[in-house]
């Protein structure tokens, strides 16, 4: 069950790494700690429940948005008319 461990540190990554992927990488996370949980004795338990807190986080989470993106979105402002 080392392989699930190693799963849930690429997912870690992953959501570090591409944050725009947060809710798949969080789900992912979350199936994983229940597979551990089910078949591999979820890491004397406190690894499961940590590995289903930091899913929970990661699909919650929003990522910041682009400093470029935001500054497209913004209108110019109005003079007087």
């Amino acid at each position: 069950m080392l392989i699930v461990g190693l799963f849930l540190f690429a997912v870690g990554v992953l959501i570090y790494a591409e944050p725009h992927h947060h809710l798949a990488n969080g789900i992912l996370s979350i199936l994983l700690a229940v597979f551990s949980l089910l078949f591999g004795f979820g890491g004397f338990y406190i690894g499961a429940l940590l590995a289903a807190i930091g899913g929970i986080l990661a699909v919650v989470w929003s990522p910041p948005r682009s400093p470029v993106r935001a500054m497209s979105s913004r209108t110019a402002p109005q003079g007087p008319s």
